[in-house]
C-alpha cells in the first residue's frame, strides 16, 4: 500500500476531501438520488463533448437519453419531465418534486459545491464554492446546459473515472447509495475510510436532527446503501464503528473489490449483444424460451419479440445467465439456432463428451455445417470438432 501511495504521489483521503481521480467536492445542502444522477449525467455528457471540442461551452443532449442515462423507463419517461404528479407503477398518484426533471435540473442550479483542500496534517489550506450548473433549458426534444467556468475547467483537465461507473450508478434506488458509491470510488485502492459520524452525516447531506437516533442512521445511511452496493456493483464493504465514551463518534468503511460482478455482467452483454442470441431456456410447457436483450436493456424471447419478461423473470434470468456464464449461446450461432427447433440440441449445452476414450468438458456451441448431418461442437476449453450428428448424440455424457 505504501508503495501505490509514493507513485501515485497521494495522500491518504481520512474524510471528504478530494483526491486525484475525483473532480468534484461535498454538496452544501442535501441532494435526491435523482439530483445526484441528473448531476453525473450532466458531467458525462460534458466529458465527452470536451474530449470532441474543449472550446465548448453550452451542452445539449436528447431528452430521451438523458432519461436512459438515468435510468427512468421510456414507459414512465413523460411524466418525469415536467408534470407536478405521476402515476406509479401501481397506479398510485404521487407528487413528483424529486422526480421530475424541470425540479431536479432548478435544484442544480440553487445547489452548490466546496472543494476542500488539506494538507499532509489534516488542515485545511483552501476552499472552493460553485453551483453545481449555471443554466439549463429543457424541452421534449433536448436537454441544453452550461456549467460555471470552474466546473468546465475541472472536467476538462481530470481523468474522470468515477463518471465512467454511470451505467451502475443509475441502477442506485436511494441517495445515500449514490453518495457513498462515490466515496469509496474516491478511495477505490486504499479499501478503508476512516470518518467522523458528523463529518459523514454532511456528506450525506443530512440536515440538523435528521436520523438523530443512531439506529436510524445506521438502517438508512449504513446498511441499506452498504447492502445495495454490495449487490449491485463489484464491491463488497463493510463497517466497524468506534466509541467515545459512550456514543459512536467514528465510522471504519472497508471493502475488497471483486473481479466480477452481475452489474458489470449486465452492462457488458447489454452493450455488446444487442439482439443476439444469449441463452435457451426451456419453460414449463416444454417449449424453449430464446433469451436476447433489446436495444434498451429489456429481456425478451426472441421466439416472442413482442413481450419483454418482468422484472421478476428478468432477475432471474440476468442471474442464471451471470452464474452459467460458459453455457450462453456464442455470438456467430444467432444465424443458425432456429435449425435446432425440431432437434433441441439445446438440452446438451454444459454436457461433456467422450470420444475415442478422451473428454472434451462443457459444450458451448452446437452449431449445424454446409455438410449434411454433421455438426460443429466448441468446448469451453476452446476445442472444436466437426462430427456426425448420431456420434455426437451417442458420445455425450448426460
Amino acid at each position: 500500500m505504501q508503495e501505490i501511495i509514493k507513485q501515485k504521489n497521494l495522500i491518504i483521503p481520512t474524510e471528504n476531501e478530494v483526491i486525484k481521480n475525483r473532480v468534484f467536492g461535498t454538496p452544501t445542502s442535501k441532494m435526491t438520488r435523482h439530483q445526484k444522477v441528473a448531476f453525473t449525467v450532466m458531467i458525462k455528457i460534458a466529458y465527452d463533448a470536451l474530449n470532441i471540442d474543449p472550446t465548448t461551452r453550452v451542452f445539449e443532449f436528447p431528452t430521451d437519453r438523458f432519461f436512459e442515462l438515468m435510468g427512468i423507463s421510456t414507459v414512465r419517461k413523460q411524466s418525469h419531465l415536467f408534470t407536478q404528479t405521476f402515476i406509479d407503477d401501481e397506479g398510485w398518484q404521487q407528487d413528483s418534486e424529486e422526480y421530475s426533471l424541470e425540479r431536479t435540473l432548478k435544484a442544480l442550479v440553487n445547489k452548490s459545491i466546496d472543494m476542500r483542500f488539506k494538507d499532509v496534517d489534516g488542515k485545511t489550506y483552501a476552499v472552493e464554492s460553485t453551483a453545481l450548473i449555471s443554466y439549463f433549458k429543457l424541452t421534449r426534444k433536448k436537454v441544453i446546459f452550461e456549467f460555471s467556468e470552474w466546473v468546465r475547467h475541472k472536467i476538462f483537465i481530470t481523468d474522470n473515472s468515477y463518471i465512467m461507473k454511470l451505467p451502475i450508478i443509475a441502477t442506485f434506488d436511494g441517495v445515500h447509495t449514490v453518495t457513498l458509491f462515490e466515496q469509496v470510488e474516491q478511495r477505490r485502492d486504499f479499501c478503508r475510510w476512516e470518518v467522523s459520524v458528523n463529518t459523514l452525516k454532511q456528506i450525506f447531506g443530512l440536515i440538523d436532527g435528521e436520523y438523530a437516533k443512531f439506529s436510524d442512521f445506521r438502517k438508512w445511511c449504513l446498511d441499506k446503501p452498504r447492502d445495495e452496493m454490495n449487490k449491485k456493483t463489484n464491491y463488497t464493504v463493510a463497517y466497524d464503528y468506534v466509541k467515545k465514551g459512550k456514543k459512536i463518534d467514528k465510522i471504519i468503511f472497508t471493502w475488497y473489490i471483486n473481479k466480477t460482478s452481475l452489474m458489470e455482467f449486465q452492462n457488458f452483454i447489454r452493450t455488446k449483444f444487442i439482439n443476439q442470441a444469449l441463452a435457451e431456456i426451456p419453460s414449463k410447457d416444454g417449449t424453449y424460451h430464446l433469451i436476447q436483450v433489446s436495444a434498451d436493456g429489456l429481456l425478451y424471447n426472441a421466439r416472442n419479440p413482442n413481450i419483454n419478461y418482468t422484472t421478476t423473470k428478468a432477475k432471474a434470468l440476468w442471474r442464471w445467465m451471470y452464474e452459467n456464464q460458459h453455457l450462453l449461446l456464442m455470438k456467430e450461432q444467432a444465424e443458425n439456432l432456429e435449425n435446432f427447433k425440431e432437434s433441441n440440441f439445446t438440452k446438451y449445452y454444459g454436457c461433456d463428451l467422450i470420444l475415442d476414450g478422451e473428454k472434451y468438458n462443457n459444450i458451448v456451441l452446437i452449431q449445424p455445417t454446409s455438410l449434411k448431418n454433421k455438426l460443429k461442437v466448441k468446448f469451453y476449453a476452446g476445442e472444436l470438432l466437426v462430427m456426425e450428428e448420431e456420434d455426437f448424440i451417442k458420445s455425450v455424457i448426460i
